[in-house]
């Protein structure tokens, strides 16, 4: 058998004739009406007879190039843009995204995730009820899996790797089995009492929403755009980079303008200024930056030594060592201060920091020493050493905060270090997040809900970093 009967065979067995697919479209109307009539007719033709001789078109080529489609699923989005014959509201050109195609898709899939952790409501009480009959009902499926473990001789522990409960229809963001393994108070003692109390999800009418976002966010135009959300309490935490810091101080400062992605590093160093993609920096705005810094680092080392006064003379009446968490600075608590101490300046309403300040929005930056705020903190200890930042006591912050959220989304927009530290403020604590919308340069996009989070942690984080 020749390799053009074994293909004409083949297409056979899908129910297909090789005679029965055309080449061309160089039949006239009336060829092409009897075709329409002959596919209605004929199951056994697909795309009607053009030609009435098989051997004038190979059978492999048909079958590679006139393969017959599987049905399309009944809610298909057709690719439709936007009417622009009257002017689109807000609203409806967001929603004509979703149908536009390419990026516009995946912003208007952004669009619904965002619209979605807005949208959330606490549960009501009839919810909590029944929230709470699944959880008991959960927790004697489980002593009864371990008594009939325990009868025939078998480990009794529970892998809880393999899923989690709905955390953000409405729900609390804990599993029966967190729950259970919480200490109690008549058992733990009064810090393990305090850790119990700081875990439970505190009373919430919304999502908690946090931004996390790359320094030449704030470099470029999207600071408004976080500003907005500061200053409107839309979200309840921020982490970045220490660019995303030292850039919305200089901003204040001095402006940074539009350049050129093609721009020579070379030539503009020569006149001291610095690119930022196409964005240019003047070195002067650096020089500025440190001018206005460095006094306050000096007021932020006082600051420290006054708490240590304090807390020596209350270890030394207590007879107890000192506290030194009492005393050291963390990294929101130094972006805290540097947003009270922008106040004073004409242009402070257009800072990111000022705002977090203003609403109680802690600002977390675990790559504090990084850049221009990290070369005047170096340039610091030699002219007024002593300053001390703890990381890890913002680690715990960090988590406690997340733990408390019955339901929580984030914002993530590019990648690194605060994509990094975002999604383990959530993992750390076993807790998947409710809603996540990730933007990165590798990815076009990355977008999670809640009904990620019962496929369970390893692959929920595999979703969540795709390609980037």
């Amino acid at each position: 058998m020749s390799q053009g009967q074994k293909s004409s065979d083949a297409i056979g067995e899908e129910g297909f004739s090789s005679a029965a697919l055309p080449l061309h479209s160089g039949a006239n109307e009336s060829a092409r009406t009897a075709t329409s009539h002959d596919v209605s007719e004929d199951p056994q033709t697909v795309y009607g007879k053009t030609y009435t001789t098989p051997s004038s078109f190979p059978a492999a080529a048909t079958a590679a190039v006139l393969q017959p489609s599987v049905p399309l699923p009944v809610d298909t989005l057709h690719v439709k843009g936007v009417t622009w014959s009257a002017t689109p509201s807000l609203e409806g050109l967001a929603t004509s995204l979703l149908t536009t195609g390419f990026q516009a898709t995946h912003l208007g899939r952004a669009i619904e995730v965002v619209n979605a952790m807005l949208d959330w409501q606490p549960p009501t009480k009839e919810e909590r009820r029944r929230q709470k009959e699944s959880r008991k009902a959960e927790k004697d499926r489980r002593k009864q899996v371990r008594e009939i473990l325990r009868e025939h001789g078998l480990p009794t522990e529970i892998d809880g790797s393999g899923g989690s409960e709905d955390s953000c229809s409405s729900e609390d963001s804990y599993s029966s089995e967190e729950e259970e393994d919480m200490p109690s108070e008549q058992h733990g003692n009064q810090q393990q009492s305090e850790q119990q109390l700081v875990l439970r999800p505190k009373k919430q009418d919304r999502c908690s929403i946090w931004l996390s976002f790359t320094s030449n966010m704030i470099s470029s135009g999207l600071r408004e755009a976080f500003v907005f959300l500061a200053k409107h309490k839309m979200i309840v935490a921020a982490v970045t980079s220490a660019g995303g810091v030292e850039e919305d101080i200089i901003k204040c400062l001095g402006p940074t303008v539009v350049g050129d992605f093609a721009l020579k590093g070379s030539v503009l160093r020569r006149k001291g200024w610095n690119r930022i993609g196409n964005l240019i920096v003047p070195n002067e705005n650096y020089c500025k930056f440190e001018d206005w810094l460095q006094p306050h680092l000096d007021r932020l080392l006082q600051r420290q030594q006054e708490r240590l006064a304090r807390a020596m003379e209350r270890a030394q009446l207590q007879k107890e060592p000192v506290n030194l968490s009492e005393v050291v600075l963390t990294p929101s608590d130094i972006t805290r201060y540097l947003g009270e101490a922008i106040e004073t300046h004409p242009r402070h309403e257009e800072s990111f920091l000022y705002w977090c300040w203003k609403n109680d929005i802690p600002v977390f930056c675990p790559g504090l020493t990084d850049g221009s705020l990290g070369d005047n903190i170096f340039f610091h200890t030699y002219r007024n050493p002593g300053l001390v930042v703890d990381v890890a006591k913002d680690v715990r912050r960090a988590n406690d905060l997340a733990a408390g959220s019955r339901c929580s989304g984030l914002l993530i927009l590019g990648g690194g270090l605060p994509k990094h530290h975002t999604l383990l403020t959530r993992y750390r604590i076993r807790f998947l997040p409710d809603f996540v919308l990730k933007r990165s340069s590798k990815a076009v996009l990355s977008i999670v809900n809640k009904e990620v989070a019962s496929a369970g942690l390893r692959d929920a984080q595999a979703t969540l970093c795709g390609v980037g």
